[in-house]
């Protein structure tokens, strides 16, 4: 080898002529990812962000086994879906790992084991689900996007008991080998952060217990093993309001830091559903916790079919406005696919703009 060659050249040269083509492709899939999100401070408290400062501003994008199979799910391989969400001001995305709910729910006489869903003990199964997620992460990182792995059930997140619809067991079964695939194989795309759970607890902060906190901590140890660099959303709270003044999204965060979890580069995740009308909860936890709204929605009077409508906070219709004023990033449920992302984003965008909070859109990157 010549010695005016640069050793880190020569390196690189060994490494392809052993590798071959697999080295072109992997480089060529990591040029774009953007940054890891980081934790920024500003007056109101500490949020999660874009490396560079930006709120981040997200849609959903669906992947399970029965979404597939019929076809729900197809866009997730359209390049132009995804420049799309580009140009509209988008900066990432929540992939919602579906299966876990389908697992979890159907009429137990008629779906002894649940809905048609991914079976991670069969490799066919596994090979096709992490295809899909690759999908999404690589599409993501073309359009300079980031994306936020949800593993996403409601109401639970152990293995269910299929004695009642929406039961659930001791075991975790099935959550901790989603992530034993997930965490490691996106552990380098520093453009990929992972939410442990999605509403895993039924309903409100006064309602997580301390088992729960405690499997928290296995999946938040087991997740930051394979991925020691990776930012890890927990808690996901389906409701900022709790019935307890003893017990807050605050103090349940509290409790979890005491079991050993780190914040520094972890976050607590919220979705503003009942919000008892103020954002009083959500600025008392940020003066402690970065946070970030994991799943914004609209309100029950906006014309949307919401699947589940958010409350207003401080008198702004949609919670989307106050998460900009906060400087809180946030991820829209009923944003997916093209039809949502055309007429729900346009409608969120014509609200923000004729009230002062339209952010502003970003050129799109150019590889």
């Amino acid at each position: 080898m010549n010695a005016n060659i640069p050793l880190l050249l020569t390196a690189l040269l060994s490494l392809t002529m052993l590798q071959g083509t697999k080295l072109s492709a992997l480089s060529s899939s990591l040029v774009s990812d953007r940054p890891r999100v980081a934790i920024v401070q500003n007056k109101f408290g500490k949020s999660v962000r874009a490396a560079d400062g930006t709120v981040l501003r997200g849609g959903a994008a669906w992947v399970y086994q029965y979404g597939r199979k019929t076809g729900a799910t197809n866009y997730i391989n359209d390049a132009a879906y995804w420049k799309a969400i580009q140009d509209k001001g988008l900066n990432a995305v929540r992939l919602i790992a579906f299966d876990p709910w389908q697992r979890a729910h159907g009429d137990p006489a008629q779906y002894p084991n649940g809905y048609e869903h991914a079976d991670l003990q069969k490799p066919e199964d596994v090979a096709a689900l992490l295809k899909d997620i690759d999908t999404v992460v690589d599409m993501a990182s073309r359009h300079g996007l980031y994306v936020l792995i949800n593993y996403h059930d409601v109401g639970g997140y152990r293995d269910p008991d299929r004695k009642k619809q929406g039961s659930y067991g001791p075991t975790i079964h099935y959550i901790t080998r989603f992530w034993s695939l997930v965490a490691p194989r996106y552990a380098n795309r520093t453009h990929v952060f992972y939410e442990l759970t999605n509403e895993p607890v039924q309903w409100y902060p006064q309602d997580y217990k301390d088992e729960h906190l405690r499997d928290f901590k296995v999946l938040y140890d087991l997740v930051r093993r394979y991925a020691p660099q990776t930012h890890i959303v927990l808690l996901s709270f389906a409701n900022t309001h709790s019935d307890n003044p003893n017990v807050s999204m605050l103090t349940v965060a509290r409790r979890l830091k005491v079991l050993g979890v780190n914040f520094t580069n972890a976050s607590v995740g919220f979705h503003p559903y009942n919000t008892g009308g103020t954002s009083a909860p959500i600025l008392a936890l940020m003066k402690e916790f970065p946070v970030i709204n994991t799943e914004q929605n609209f309100p029950d009077n906006f014309g949307v079919v919401t699947d589940g409508d958010s409350d207003s906070l401080d008198g702004e219709l949609l919670g989307v406005q106050t998460m900009e004023r906060l400087g809180v990033s946030w991820f829209h449920w009923k944003i997916d696919g093209p039809k949502n992302l055309k007429n729900n984003l346009e409608k969120l965008r014509q609200d923000a703009q004729e009230k002062g909070y339209l952010w502003r859109l970003v050129s799109p990157l150019r590889r």
